[in-house]
């Protein structure tokens, strides 16, 4: 016998299908919240008027979330982040929050955050993700726990910055820097890529025993040619749909498009396949590789349901 819930989410997932990134669509029902996954390409990192052109085309379709990936601001690996990473809160967070003002939304966004430093001017940067409020008010800081190490290109690597074998990497934090905030989605986390990983389950073991029931992931998946985007392994919402079913909690993440041209193991380029799914594992919407803004009506009953 098909239970309510499970007739509120075949009903969505029907209706995710009927979705597009340039679409007139109708204001988020009793019982749901309208959440948009911005498709940012790559080379618009940091471009403020982008940004907020995006946000504004998420407001414009009824969106009251609107999600970003991973690097946002700089881009992942961009050696810049050593010297010109935000601090939190600061003039990113500031421009952030005036975007969700004017727009009256909630924006969960990914950047290079500065943290300790090694010389004058150069820093040891956090991959960092933050989740603004409608009124300006920064809701979660998250810091990234599960880095990758020795990323960046070596020859972009500052005195002090380097780790024992010669590369340089993210600040790893520890997952006591993930908290919960009550929102709309009830209690809920920003988790940066690789934190959301089901075979490294630290960031996500720490979030399901806070009692989260909604996990904001800002993704940063690559493949090194298109034609991998998609299948397993490069596919964001694939990712969604495991770390869903591994914490009980919906997961809602944004991944970028386009070449990423910092770090090493190149060529790569962002996938896309974006995507929101239940507690149960169940798709309610996702994207393909396309860049743009993909907006979804989000069932309340599937955020921490049993």
């Amino acid at each position: 016998m098909i239970s309510f819930r499970q007739s509120i989410i075949a009903g969505m997932i029907a209706l995710a299908g009927l979705l597009s990134c340039t679409g007139t669509l109708l204001a988020g029902s009793n019982g749901t919240t309208r959440v948009a996954l911005v498709q940012l390409d790559s080379a618009n990192a940091g471009n403020w008027g982008v940004v907020a052109a995006r946000v504004a085309e998420a407001k414009q379709n009824g969106a009251a979330f609107v999600i970003f990936p991973e690097s946002s601001y700089l881009g992942w690996l961009n050696p810049a982040a050593f010297s010109e990473a935000a601090t939190v809160p600061g003039a990113v967070t500031e421009t952030l929050s005036k975007i969700a003002m004017d727009n009256e939304v909630y924006i969960a966004f990914g950047l290079a955050e500065r943290g300790p430093a090694v010389s004058p001017g150069i820093y040891l940067p956090y991959d960092a993700g933050v989740l603004i409020g409608p009124d300006g008010s920064i809701v979660l800081h998250s810091r990234k726990h599960e880095v990758l190490k020795n990323a960046f290109n070596p020859a972009d690597c500052p005195p002090g910055t380097t780790d024992p074998d010669g590369g340089c990497s993210y600040y790893q934090a520890p997952v006591s820097a993930i908290p919960l905030a009550e929102t709309p989605l009830g209690k809920t986390a920003v988790l940066v890529c690789a934190d959301a990983y089901t075979y490294q389950t630290a960031a996500l073991d720490h979030v399901k025993a806070l009692g989260v029931q909604t996990i904001i992931v800002v993704w940063g998946v690559t493949a090194s040619q298109e034609s991998e985007c998609g299948t397993a392994g490069f596919s964001a919402v694939d990712y969604a749909s495991e770390a869903a079913q591994y914490s009980g909690a919906l997961v809602i993440g944004a991944n970028a498009v386009g070449n990423r041209p910092y770090g090493r193991f190149l060529p790569s380029l962002y996938c896309g396949y974006s995507g929101i799914v239940a507690a149960d594992g169940t798709v309610i919407g996702s994207t393909a590789g396309a860049t743009g803004v993909f907006v979804y009506d989000v069932p309340l009953a599937t955020a921490g349901a049993d």
